[in-house]
Parts: C-alpha cells; structure tokens; sequence
C-alpha cells in the first residue's frame, strides 16, 4: 500500500462499496478506509455474554459492509421509499435505473432471486382498510436477504472488488481532512499520518454522522440539512403483523395526525424478527434483526 492514491473513499459500507465498485475498472487507484473489520472478523461479544462489553469500534456499527450487515437486510426497490432518489438524479427515470442497477449487483453476489411484489386484490383489501382508518398503504416489490445471509453476500462483493484492484485499509480511523487551499487533499489517520488523494469520498454511514458535522464546522465546508425523523421500536407478537406481512415483509403505511399534521410513517418491519441495541458513541439507539 502507498500513501498517495487517485480516489479514497471513507466507510466500507454500501455507499461506499458501491462508490468502489463504480471506479473498480478504470483504472485508477483507490483505497477503502474503514475504522472496522472485515466482514469475516466482524463479531459481537454478546452473542456469547449477552452483555454488551462496549467495543471501540463496534463490530455491529464498523467495519465491511456497514452497519446494516447484520440487519434485516430488505431492498425496498422503488426510488421513493427512504428518501426522495428523483430529487438527487436527473428524472424519475434516473432513479428507477439507479434502483435496477444496486438490486443486479445484490443479486450477482447472492442475494435471493426471489421477489415480493403484491399486486392485485388483495392489495386493495389493505388499501381500502388502511384508508378506512386514516392511513396509506404503499405496496413496494422488495427483496429480502437476511440478517444471515447478507454476510455472505457482503463478503462476496468485497472479494470481487479487491479482485479487480480496489484496496481496503482495515482498523483504521480517519481524523480528519487534509485541506490546504481550500482544497481536500486526503485525509489524516488516527495515527497522524497522511495519505493523500485527488478526490476523498465521505461515505462514513451513522456512526460518522458526528464525525461529518465536526468537518463541516471545522473547515466550513458548505452543506445542505436533511430533515430529521424519530422513530422507535414497538415489538409486537408476529401473529398480530402477520396479515400484513404476508402481503409485504416489510409494510410501508403513512399517516398524517389529526391533530398537529404532523406525517408518521411505518420503516423497517422486521418480521419474526427481534430488536437489538446498536451502540454509538455516547447513546444507545434500536434497531432489529430478520433471518431468512
């Protein structure tokens, strides 16, 4: 490994995978850096203690494949769930194509063929009762991988992209950008070394979410907010979900409060799944896991 490189790309997580795999055949030089482990070595003590002893980094949080490795992992394949992707491409046509393009990689590095997309009558029966009670249903196909095989899917992925030249650099934290003339030049290890770079991609997914806004104050780097959503876990018997769930795995209804207007909104349904802690530095968030 050198220190000086064409592209890096901070966070092994799907952004930055992908960002990886869009630049693996042009022959540039590009360095992965992710301040957790591959995805062979990513384990959680608590599997065996069932208590959380705090690791620094979290192996559930850090390292290949990001932090929703071990999570339910559910393409939902319409470019309007999870944010607005027209809004960041150049039409509603874009953003299918975008949407088509991660769901082929997935599927090259094996995630199931299969595909759930509800159509028909029985669609319109949980519209129409959705509705009946002040709520939309949104019917989306997805694609469900499995907190337990996403793994395998994940180490397929990286494999392919170190084949075709990317490299990965592995416990190891960025502390900061390297800017000199107002110019991102690379970025500084933990260790207080430099590895320079044309272009460094910040791809650092949530638990870097506070390391994004200490750079942008830090070097007054222009950004742009995105709204904030709170969200909390309710844990119910699978019965009770489960004439839903047969009809999407993971359901999408939105509702807008009598009261205040305020808009509400289903994310993330994991059937016959379990909740699970994620650590952050300094808080304790939820999040849930859903086998195959």
């Amino acid at each position: 490994m050198t220190n000086d490189y064409d592209i890096v790309i901070i966070g092994a997580g799907p952004a930055g995978m992908f960002a990886a795999d869009e630049l693996a055949d042009s022959g540039l030089r590009v360095l992965v850096i992710d301040s957790g482990q591959d995805i062979d070595k990513r384990a959680c003590p608590m599997k065996r203690s069932s208590v959380c002893v705090h690791c620094t980094p979290c192996s559930i949080m850090c390292g290949v494949g990001g932090a929703g490795t071990f999570s339910d992992g559910t393409l939902n394949l319409r470019p309007d769930i999870g944010g607005d992707l027209a809004t960041l491409t150049d039409s509603k046509e874009d953003a299918w194509e975008v949407i088509r393009h991660v769901d082929e990689v997935f599927l090259k590095y094996g995630a199931p063929d299969v595909i759930s997309d509800p159509n028909g009558n029985v669609v319109e029966r949980l519209k129409r009762r959705a509705a009946s009670v002040g709520a939309r249903f949104i019917n989306i196909p997805q694609r469900h991988i499995g907190s337990d095989n996403a793994p395998v899917v994940i180490s397929n992925f990286k494999e392919s992209l170190v084949d075709r030249g990317i490299e990965f650099l592995l416990n190891t934290e960025v502390s900061d950008l390297a800017i000199s003339d107002n110019e991102c030049k690379g970025v500084v290890l933990g260790d207080g070394s430099t590895i320079t770079a044309g272009y460094v991609i910040a791809a650092p997914g949530r638990i870097g979410a506070n390391w994004v806004d200490e750079m942008v104050d830090k070097h007054e780097i222009a950004a742009s907010y995105g709204s904030i959503d709170v969200g909390v876990r309710v844990e119910v018997p699978a019965i009770v979900m489960d004439p839903v769930t047969r009809i999407n795995r993971d359901p999408k209804f939105h509702i807008h409060t009598k009261r205040y207007d305020d808009f509400v909104r289903t994310f993330c349904t994991n059937a016959n799944g379990f909740v699970v802690k994620e650590e952050y530095p300094g808080f304790i968030a939820t999040n849930a896991h859903s086998m195959t």
